[in-house]
């Protein structure tokens, strides 16, 4: 019966990047986080995040929290959140100036999640495959249920945070 338990536990829908915001701009967030933990604030939230990383609307930095929490990037802490030690170390690496070792980390750490490791996995079927190919091994591995356009643009920013961290790399075909 456990086993049944989990197994469904594990089909359910992935939690995806919230598709409004680029996930570029997400990693202000987490830098945001990563700079209050380093300052010993405790329990913060989306309202203290939302100035440090530039973005007016705080209920747009509130929608991109699940995605980081669900894959460790952020952890829940006293009706908050705080940087995890990963995300910490990797924007203390690029404050530094080493930015092959801040990246290295963060490749380390996605290859990790249910994302990186269907990307990697397909890439040992198929040494190429294009943006769609990719969008739609992420949707399957996601679960999601509809194949729409805000779906669609989640997993494009999960393709884009596997390029940045350079689990994929384009080619010349893009």
């Amino acid at each position: 019966m456990r086993a049944v338990a989990r197994q469904n536990a594990e089909e359910k829908e992935k939690v995806l990047p919230f598709h409004v915001v680029k996930i570029e701009k997400q990693l202000y967030i987490l830098k945001a986080f990563a700079v209050l933990r380093e300052k010993g604030k405790v329990g913060v939230t989306y309202k203290d995040v939302a100035p440090l990383a530039g973005i007016r609307s705080k209920t747009n930095v509130s929608a991109c929290l699940k995605f980081w929490c669900s894959i460790g990037l952020l952890e829940k802490e006293n009706r908050g959140y705080r940087a995890s030690d990963v995300t910490v170390e990797f924007f203390r690496k690029l404050t530094w100036g080493d930015k092959d070792g801040a990246w290295s980390l963060m490749r380390k750490h996605l290859a990790r999640t249910w994302f990186g490791e269907s990307v990697i996995s397909a890439f040992k079927v198929r040494i190429s495959m294009s943006e769609d190919d990719l969008i739609n091994v992420l949707g399957s591995a996601s679960g999601a249920v509809k194949r729409d356009n805000t779906t669609v643009r989640s997993l494009r920013a999960i393709v884009k945070l596997l390029e940045l961290s350079k689990i994929i790399v384009k080619d010349k075909k893009g």
